[in-house]
């Protein structure tokens, strides 16, 4: 299982993918809101239990040259307790870019380092995109929309029950005002 958020900056080529950026769009992992985790990022699980192997995905090398996706993955998802609030982060860089456009997703991966006798980790899930998903689990599921237009930095909460996210700006609601080191 991976979460995340993708964010874009709409003046680079998204018809070209990484590594293959023209220069000066989108060669740079500091052209949006945040840089990415090979710019020197960390992430952390306050309470994901080990078992559960979390893993940072940092192989953004098929994605567009105009998107940026932070994606924290669960190497072993079963582990995880149902009813349980989870948390679990992405502290990045700031970018060059005072915003970005952003999406957030959930989606069932295959784990194929058991494959290669390896533990989960970026370089070796979702590799087999003909694996269905555990019985009961859709493939992938939007948690914010691309389409409604929302902007990094915020908080965002969505949940089972919800009809729809709800966004926070910095300031707000417990959501933590941006600070730049």
């Amino acid at each position: 299982m991976e979460l995340g958020i993708t964010t874009w900056n709409d003046d680079l080529p998204g018809w070209v993918v990484r590594p293959f950026c023209p220069p000066g769009f989108g060669d740079s992992d500091w052209d949006f809101w945040s840089g990415t985790y090979e710019m020197g990022g960390i992430w952390g699980g306050a309470n994901v239990p080990e078992s559960s192997a979390p893993y940072a995905d940092y192989n953004i090398a098929s994605d567009g040259c105009d998107e940026n996706g932070v994606e924290i993955g669960i190497g072993f998802p079963r582990q995880l307790a149902q009813d349980t609030l989870y948390l679990a982060f992405a502290e990045l860089y700031p970018g060059n870019e005072s915003s970005s456009r952003m999406a957030a997703s959930v989606s069932m991966k295959s784990n194929d380092c058991n494959n290669l006798g390896l533990s989960p980790q970026t370089d070796c899930m979702g590799l087999n995109t003909d694996r269905d998903p555990p019985v009961g689990f859709d493939g992938s599921a939007l948690l914010v929309n691309s389409s409604r237009n929302w902007t990094v930095p915020a908080c965002f909460l969505m949940g089972e029950e919800f009809t729809n996210p709800i966004r926070y700006a910095p300031g707000v609601s417990g959501c933590p005002t941006v600070v730049y080191y």
